[in-house]
């Protein structure tokens, strides 16, 4: 699941502007990232892209010896929770 939830990463497009950063979805983004939008974001996709991008950054960087650490500034501990609930779900179907 590391290796998919890593490439998935490469799917997320950043628009920078006087505000910040818009963070959108590729088109050609695989179902499963798609999946994982529409159950995290689709209430607040503006505001919660970019929470998947670093609750996906957090795990895809995470290791065996090293806690999994992400910015819960950028992504509340609620969401990563939703996120990883999500993923594993994701893994056994």
């Amino acid at each position: 699941m590391q290796k998919t939830v890593s490439a998935y990463l490469d799917h997320f497009h950043f628009d920078f502007d006087n505000a910040g950063a818009i963070v959108t979805l590729s088109p050609t983004a695989p179902d499963g990232l798609k999946h994982l939008f529409t159950r995290l974001c689709a209430t607040q996709p503006t505001e919660t892209a970019i929470c998947l991008y670093e609750g996906l950054a957090a795990i895809a960087c995470a290791d065996e010896c090293t806690p999994l650490t992400f910015d819960p500034e950028i992504c509340p501990a609620n969401f990563m929770q939703e996120l990883t609930v999500e993923l594993e779900r994701m893994a056994w179907d």
